[in-house]
């Protein structure tokens, strides 16, 4: 061999030492620092995330879903992060009200982890705040879910609107969830979503356990996934694409409540920072349709402006969670007698 073909060998022998090198790096990082250590990325390389599901006591696999809540009380997910939650048989975090077979009205909402109250108490929710707002004539469960998309919980209303059979039907909307709609991220694989012809198509289930799904990623090197990742950063249909879809499936739910006799109410999660983070997908569906919508800046701001914590744990803090539920109890009365607006004010 000439000094020519030693030298290919050598620099091939090196990258794959190198890619070697990376593997176990990563490989070792993922399995020994589960929860929000890892950078997304890194997560999203490997097929894991800083939401694994093997780290969230609180969820459960579920072939159509992804996950779901999981019946009981569970501690936190790390000692640092997150407060302990109780889970009730309907996939359902405890609000006080769940099971009230004479109510005289009945309440479901659903949502990501903003509306099952990650980070703070069962009773400092605001859906467990509406509840007592409401008092002993509404039954009122939570169905929020940590790390769902809009497309998560349009097919949880398919499973759970038919059993619970509400008068009103709350459904949470957070910038976060848009760029869920569009990518298997969090504790399991899930059903793909996409824009056909403006409207929402889901890919059938099942899907495969979330150990199995896990355990195939992890398995598989790193240089299999880059040429993934750069054509999907060099097709990515940005965020109006996003936007478009978000608001497609927000649309579709809002037809799943109504289809089911319910009256909608919508929330907006802006989230309120330096800047305000916030996808206008929510605007764009009320202002397109006469549906009854809640905007939850106001209470940040008023909750900043008195010099409390507006958020814990990324979250809503428990003052907060206190007067949006407040604020949501009106909603939810007026939705129950009288039609929803024509127009959303601001």
């Amino acid at each position: 061999m000439g000094s020519g073909g030693r030298a290919a060998l050598a620099a091939l022998l090196g990258v794959a030492i190198a890619w070697g090198g990376v593997e176990l790096w990563l490989g070792w990082w993922l399995y020994r620092l589960p929860g929000p250590g890892i950078p997304p990325f890194l997560g999203t390389l490997r097929g894991a995330s800083y939401m694994d599901g093997l780290w969230d006591p609180t969820l459960a696999f579920d072939a159509e879903l992804g996950w779901t809540l999981a019946e009981g009380a569970h501690p936190p997910p790390d000692p640092a992060w997150g407060l302990p939650a109780t889970i009730g048989p309907r996939a359902n975090r405890v609000t006080g009200a769940d099971d009230r077979p004479d109510a005289a009205y009945r309440v479901a909402a659903f949502g990501d982890s903003f509306v099952f109250g990650f980070g703070v108490r069962d009773d400092e929710a605001f859906i467990a705040v509406l509840a007592r707002t409401l008092g002993p004539d509404w039954q009122v469960t939570n169905h929020g879910v940590s790390g769902y998309g809009d497309d998560q919980v349009a097919l949880a209303m398919d499973r759970w609107l038919p059993v619970l059979d509400p008068d009103v039907v709350i459904v949470g909307h957070t910038p976060d969830d848009t760029w869920r709609n569009g990518v298997a991220w969090s504790y399991s694989a899930k059903r793909a979503s996409r824009l056909v012809d403006g409207a929402w198509v889901v890919d059938p289930g099942p899907l495969g356990d979330r150990a199995t799904e896990r355990a195939r990623w992890m398995r598989r090197p790193l240089v299999r996934h880059v040429p993934a990742l750069l054509v999907e950063a060099w097709t990515d249909p940005g965020q109006a694409a996003q936007a478009a879809l978000a608001a497609a499936i927000v649309h579709a739910q809002l037809d799943r409540i109504e289809a089911a006799g319910a009256v909608p109410v919508l929330i907006d999660v802006a989230i309120l920072g330096a800047e305000i983070h916030d996808d206008g997908v929510v605007d764009a569906v009320c202002a397109a349709r006469p549906v009854r919508c809640v905007d939850a800046l106001p209470v940040q701001r008023a909750v900043y402006e008195a010099g409390l914590p507006v958020f814990s744990n990324s979250h809503y803090s428990a003052v907060t969670s206190a007067r949006l539920g407040a604020l949501l109890a009106e909603a939810v009365r007026a939705a129950v007698s009288a039609p929803p607006p024509a127009t959303r004010p601001r």
